[in-house]
Protein backbone atom coordinates (compact mmCIF):
# COMPACT_ATOMS: atom_id res chain seq x y z
CA UNK A 1 0.00 0.00 0.00
CA UNK A 2 1.43 3.04 -0.88
CA UNK A 3 1.02 6.56 1.39
CA UNK A 4 -0.28 9.43 -0.44
CA UNK A 5 1.90 12.66 -0.51
CA UNK A 6 0.79 15.06 2.07
CA UNK A 7 1.24 17.91 -0.35
CA UNK A 8 1.51 17.78 -3.87
CA UNK A 9 4.60 18.77 -5.46
CA UNK A 10 4.21 22.16 -7.25
CA UNK A 11 1.38 23.16 -4.81
CA UNK A 12 1.25 26.50 -2.89
CA UNK A 13 1.95 24.61 0.05
CA UNK A 14 4.59 22.33 -1.35
CA UNK A 15 6.21 26.10 -2.70
CA UNK A 16 5.40 27.51 1.05
CA UNK A 17 7.81 24.72 2.28
CA UNK A 18 10.70 26.61 0.37
CA UNK A 19 9.82 30.45 1.05
CA UNK A 20 10.53 29.39 4.74
CA UNK A 21 13.36 27.21 4.22
CA UNK A 22 15.13 30.08 2.60
CA UNK A 23 13.37 32.83 5.08
CA UNK A 24 14.97 30.90 8.04
CA UNK A 25 18.50 30.61 6.10
CA UNK A 26 18.13 34.68 5.54
CA UNK A 27 17.63 34.72 9.47
CA UNK A 28 20.33 32.87 10.12
CA UNK A 29 22.57 34.69 8.05
CA UNK A 30 21.38 38.08 9.21
CA UNK A 31 21.87 36.94 12.26
CA UNK A 32 25.80 35.91 11.85
CA UNK A 33 26.18 38.97 10.03
CA UNK A 34 24.36 41.48 12.60
CA UNK A 35 25.21 39.58 15.92
CA UNK A 36 28.56 39.14 15.03
CA UNK A 37 30.39 40.33 11.58
CA UNK A 38 29.12 43.61 12.25
CA UNK A 39 30.08 43.30 15.82
CA UNK A 40 33.35 42.23 15.47
CA UNK A 41 33.86 45.18 12.86
CA UNK A 42 34.79 42.35 10.06
CA UNK A 43 33.88 42.60 6.39
CA UNK A 44 30.38 42.42 5.73
CA UNK A 45 30.14 42.51 2.08
CA UNK A 46 29.79 38.86 1.21
CA UNK A 47 27.53 37.49 4.23
CA UNK A 48 25.02 40.84 3.35
CA UNK A 49 24.64 39.76 -0.11
CA UNK A 50 24.23 36.06 0.44
CA UNK A 51 21.64 37.27 3.13
CA UNK A 52 19.98 39.32 0.42
CA UNK A 53 19.99 36.63 -2.01
CA UNK A 54 18.13 34.10 0.62
CA UNK A 55 15.14 36.53 0.77
CA UNK A 56 14.92 36.70 -3.13
CA UNK A 57 14.79 33.13 -3.16
CA UNK A 58 12.31 33.04 -0.65
CA UNK A 59 10.01 36.06 -2.55
CA UNK A 60 10.20 33.69 -5.47
CA UNK A 61 8.52 31.05 -3.38
CA UNK A 62 5.87 33.32 -2.29
CA UNK A 63 5.20 34.15 -5.34
CA UNK A 64 4.85 30.90 -6.39
CA UNK A 65 2.66 30.23 -3.17
CA UNK A 66 0.33 33.17 -4.24
CA UNK A 67 0.54 32.46 -7.78
CA UNK A 68 -0.70 28.40 -6.90
CA UNK A 69 -2.92 29.17 -4.07
CA UNK A 70 -5.19 31.95 -5.66
CA UNK A 71 -5.18 31.64 -9.68
CA UNK A 72 -6.00 29.40 -12.43
CA UNK A 73 -3.49 27.02 -13.97
CA UNK A 74 -2.86 28.76 -16.53
CA UNK A 75 -2.39 32.39 -14.90
CA UNK A 76 -0.58 30.58 -12.06
CA UNK A 77 1.51 29.56 -14.71
CA UNK A 78 2.12 32.92 -16.38
CA UNK A 79 3.19 34.41 -13.01
CA UNK A 80 5.48 31.59 -11.69
CA UNK A 81 7.55 32.62 -15.11
CA UNK A 82 7.54 35.94 -14.32
CA UNK A 83 8.41 35.40 -10.58
CA UNK A 84 11.70 33.62 -12.29
CA UNK A 85 12.31 36.77 -14.31
CA UNK A 86 11.99 38.92 -11.21
CA UNK A 87 14.85 36.65 -9.08
CA UNK A 88 17.01 36.66 -12.35
CA UNK A 89 16.78 40.62 -12.56
CA UNK A 90 16.97 40.83 -8.55
CA UNK A 91 19.93 38.46 -8.55
CA UNK A 92 21.68 41.03 -11.11
CA UNK A 93 20.69 44.48 -9.20
CA UNK A 94 21.63 42.69 -6.04
CA UNK A 95 25.09 42.00 -7.17
CA UNK A 96 25.33 45.54 -9.01
CA UNK A 97 24.11 48.07 -5.99
CA UNK A 98 24.75 47.30 -2.44
CA UNK A 99 21.25 48.97 -1.07
CA UNK A 100 18.56 47.10 0.80
CA UNK A 101 16.04 49.13 -0.90
CA UNK A 102 16.96 46.50 -3.61
CA UNK A 103 15.39 43.65 -1.08
CA UNK A 104 12.58 45.78 0.21
CA UNK A 105 11.55 46.86 -2.92
CA UNK A 106 11.54 42.99 -4.71
CA UNK A 107 9.54 41.38 -1.45
CA UNK A 108 7.29 43.99 -1.43
CA UNK A 109 5.50 43.40 -4.29
CA UNK A 110 5.28 39.78 -3.66
CA UNK A 111 4.12 40.44 0.13
CA UNK A 112 1.75 43.22 -0.83
CA UNK A 113 0.07 40.48 -3.70
CA UNK A 114 -0.13 37.80 -1.21
CA UNK A 115 -1.57 40.01 1.73
CA UNK A 116 -4.73 41.59 -0.86
CA UNK A 117 -5.32 37.70 -2.33
CA UNK A 118 -5.38 36.61 1.17
CA UNK A 119 -7.96 39.25 2.06
CA UNK A 120 -9.78 38.71 -1.05
CA UNK A 121 -10.44 35.16 -0.93
CA UNK A 122 -11.08 35.13 2.62
CA UNK A 123 -14.67 34.10 2.17
CA UNK A 124 -14.19 31.54 -0.16
CA UNK A 125 -11.77 29.69 2.00
CA UNK A 126 -8.83 30.38 -0.12
CA UNK A 127 -6.99 32.95 2.52
CA UNK A 128 -6.45 32.80 5.98
CA UNK A 129 -7.14 35.48 8.84
CA UNK A 130 -3.20 34.19 10.39
CA UNK A 131 -1.92 34.63 7.25
CA UNK A 132 -3.18 38.08 6.66
CA UNK A 133 -2.03 38.59 10.46
CA UNK A 134 1.33 37.89 9.90
CA UNK A 135 1.99 40.30 7.18
CA UNK A 136 0.09 43.03 8.84
CA UNK A 137 2.96 42.54 11.51
CA UNK A 138 5.73 41.96 8.86
CA UNK A 139 4.67 45.06 7.41
CA UNK A 140 4.34 47.08 10.81
CA UNK A 141 8.16 45.61 11.61
CA UNK A 142 9.62 46.68 8.24
CA UNK A 143 7.89 50.28 9.08
CA UNK A 144 9.78 50.43 12.42
CA UNK A 145 12.88 49.41 10.67
CA UNK A 146 12.75 51.94 7.97
CA UNK A 147 12.11 55.09 10.58
CA UNK A 148 15.35 53.59 12.38
CA UNK A 149 13.21 53.42 15.80
CA UNK A 150 15.64 52.53 18.79
CA UNK A 151 14.36 51.69 22.34
CA UNK A 152 18.18 50.61 24.00
CA UNK A 153 21.31 50.93 22.51
CA UNK A 154 21.25 47.30 22.12
CA UNK A 155 17.67 47.45 20.18
CA UNK A 156 17.98 49.85 17.32
CA UNK A 157 16.10 49.35 14.40
CA UNK A 158 17.82 45.66 12.33
CA UNK A 159 16.82 44.27 15.74
CA UNK A 160 13.66 45.57 16.65
CA UNK A 161 12.68 44.59 13.10
CA UNK A 162 13.58 41.23 13.62
CA UNK A 163 11.81 41.14 17.08
CA UNK A 164 8.82 42.31 15.61
CA UNK A 165 9.19 40.20 12.40
CA UNK A 166 9.10 36.92 14.57
CA UNK A 167 5.53 36.46 15.80
CA UNK A 168 4.76 38.19 11.88
CA UNK A 169 6.45 34.56 10.73
CA UNK A 170 4.55 32.55 13.34
CA UNK A 171 1.35 33.96 12.05
CA UNK A 172 2.72 33.17 8.38
CA UNK A 173 3.49 29.59 9.32
CA UNK A 174 0.03 29.16 10.53
CA UNK A 175 -1.41 30.57 7.94
CA UNK A 176 0.72 28.17 5.87
CA UNK A 177 -1.14 25.47 6.84
CA UNK A 178 -4.59 26.48 5.70
CA UNK A 179 -2.52 26.64 1.87
CA UNK A 180 -3.73 24.29 -1.30
CA UNK A 181 -2.03 20.73 -0.97
CA UNK A 182 -2.58 20.26 -4.55
CA UNK A 183 -2.17 21.91 -7.84
CA UNK A 184 -5.97 21.98 -8.59
CA UNK A 185 -9.02 23.95 -6.37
Amino acid sequence: MQMQAVKEKWSASWHWGFALLFLAVAALLGGIDHGFVEAANLPREGIRKLTWLMVGGATLFLALTTAWQFFSEATARALSALAVVQLAAFVAVVLAFDTFLVVVLNYALVVILLLVMSVLRLGRGQGSLPMIIGIVILVLASIVQALELTLHPLVNGDALYHLVAMPALLFMYLGGRHLRKSRTP
